[in-house]
């Protein structure tokens, strides 16, 4: 009773710091904006923690999430991309973990049409992408196609896991990583062009917060497949 009652306490506090996260940095509120963003990582992983065992791989994520999100606070362009580039490490760990879940080589998968579907729709969006930022980018233009096609790819590559095996726990991911996309996205946008507007800036928010949410539930549930 005790665990299930600290559990919920946890999921709460994840859900407060997430309100206070957002109206932190929507109404420009420097303090609050720096203690949600500091609690962000840590409170979702007090959540993880007392519903699982360890995981190292969400361990490292859970960091370099913590990292990059104290980097961004910062309106100093390098501090942005420090952040970035911790963000970037975080997309190579999920990029890793589903390479080492999915069963069927890369190369068989391109048989399947809903494979070159995926791989199409997403090469689209990141040419997109890079289309209304191309302008903007100067000299940054090369790290931030490199890393345009990691983030892609990390999607594209959920989407493969949950074609491969359809449930619950691989939805999640597939769903988070879809939404670190998209937030990463409007974050790039923001970062190089500043042409973004306050429901933008509001969904690159929340589309990070459900990336959090659902990433720990996938990982959880992921841990309970192969628990001991």
């Amino acid at each position: 009773m005790k665990s299930q009652i600290k559990i919920k306490l946890a999921l709460f506090t994840f859900i407060l710091v997430s309100i206070f996260y957002v109206l932190g940095i929507m109404f420009k509120h420097t303090i609050i904006e720096i203690v949600a963003t500091a609690l962000i990582a840590p409170s979702i992983g007090t959540f993880y923690f007392l519903r699982s065992k360890r995981n190292l791989t969400y361990e490292l994520i859970l960091i370099f999430s913590f990292i990059g999100s104290v980097l961004n606070i910062s309106n100093e362009f390098l501090y942005s991309i420090a952040g970035m580039i911790s963000f970037w490490g975080l997309i190579l760990l999920i990029a890793d973990h589903i390479l080492k879940e999915i069963k069927v080589p890369l190369i068989k998968q391109f048989k399947k049409k809903k494979i070159v579907l995926s791989f199409s729709i997403h090469m689209i969006y990141l040419i997109g992408i890079l289309f209304i930022l191309h302008e903007d980018l100067g000299n940054f233009i090369y790290p931030i196609v490199f890393y345009g096609i990691t983030l892609l790819g990390a999607s594209f590559l959920s989407t493969i896991l949950w074609e491969e095996e359809k449930n619950k726990t691989n939805l999640n991911l597939m769903i988070g990583v879809f939404m670190l996309t998209l937030s990463g996205s409007l974050y790039a946008i923001k970062l190089f062009s500043e042409n973004i507007n306050p429901a933008q800036d509001l969904f690159r928010l929340l589309f990070y917060i459900g990336f959090q949410y659902l990433t720990c539930q996938y990982f959880i549930k992921h841990n309970m497949k192969y628990k001991d």
